[in-house]
């Protein structure tokens, strides 16, 4: 392998490092899942709250940050060795080119990939299933279709999540939800979430009607909102579900992904046209 080989073999890793970590990264801010969900709920155990963006943003910079000194220290080391002149110049511009092209070829792969999971998973348009609210913690399996469960609304185990950014309050709802026959001092094994605009909203938000459809989560609470109801003495079980509404389907997360991949393929593409056309530019001038 020559040296010209290796670093193109280890740009190219470097790039691919960056977007699997910042995918990742949103991944887990949008589904409160995997090392988003851990540190926010370290947070919480330390200090009773915990700051949503910064959460993700942080750790994402601290994983890319490697690869980012790799690239920042080549590009140096190119642009030390290279003469001053036009020629020097479109020879710059148009290795700066190739690399925000690769970088958008990969963001373009990590979309098209995106987008091939979420065709394997519920769109949200299925029919709900009827489902024993009974089953949960007995060992039975839990399944991943969208379900419909019946029972009533425990008043006194309802908690929530307020994001503030912007201009407007995210408040996100959870509903104890227990079965018609279930005892009232029994750990609570199912929460229905709600998403509302703000505080105000949230008031008008807590009637809930008796039959609720939605997708079952494992261990879906925030941290924030699992030690508020443990500070009220209300008991959750082990493990616990969280019902999300059904609108969307689990698919959202996916063509979010494909989205932000798809938008950053066709930015970086049309910077990387741009940069070539300005090399070329010099190049024949020089």
């Amino acid at each position: 392998m020559t040296e010209g080989t290796h670093k193109g073999l280890l740009i190219a890793l470097s790039v691919l490092w960056i977007a699997l970590v910042s995918g990742y990264m949103a991944w887990g801010a949008i589904n409160h899942a995997g090392l988003y969900r851990w540190l926010a709920d370290l947070q919480v155990a330390q200090t009773g709250g915990y700051y949503p963006r910064w959460t993700g943003i942080i750790p994402a910079l601290l994983l890319c940050a490697p690869a980012l000194w790799f690239l920042r220290r080549l590009a140096d080391q190119a642009a030390a060795a290279q003469p001053a002149g036009p020629a020097a110049e479109a020879q710059r511009i148009g290795r700066t080119a190739r690399i925000t092209a690769s970088a958008g070829i990969v963001a373009g792969i990590i979309g098209v990939g995106a987008f091939v999971m979420a065709q394997g998973v519920p769109d949200g348009s299925e029919p709900a299933l009827d489902f024993n609210l009974a089953v949960l913690g007995s060992g039975a399996p839990v399944p991943t279709h969208k379900v419909r469960i019946r029972g009533n609304v425990d008043p006194d185990a309802t908690t929530g999540v307020t994001e503030t950014g912007g201009d407007a309050d995210r408040s996100t709802l959870y509903a104890g939800f227990r079965p018609d026959s279930g005892a009232k001092d029994a750990p609570l094994s199912l929460f229905i979430e709600r998403n509302v605009a703000g505080g105000a909203e949230a008031v008008t938000a807590q009637a809930f009607l008796p039959d609720q459809d939605g997708y079952l989560v494992e261990n879906g609470l925030p941290a924030l909102a699992l030690s508020d109801l443990e500070a009220r003495g209300t008991a959750v079980a082990r493990p616990h579900y969280v019902l999300r509404p059904g609108g969307d389907g689990p698919r959202t997360p996916y063509y979010v992904a494909a989205a932000l991949g798809g938008l950053v393929c066709v930015v970086c593409l049309i910077v990387a046209v741009i940069g070539a056309v300005q090399a070329r530019s010099r190049a024949l001038r020089a």
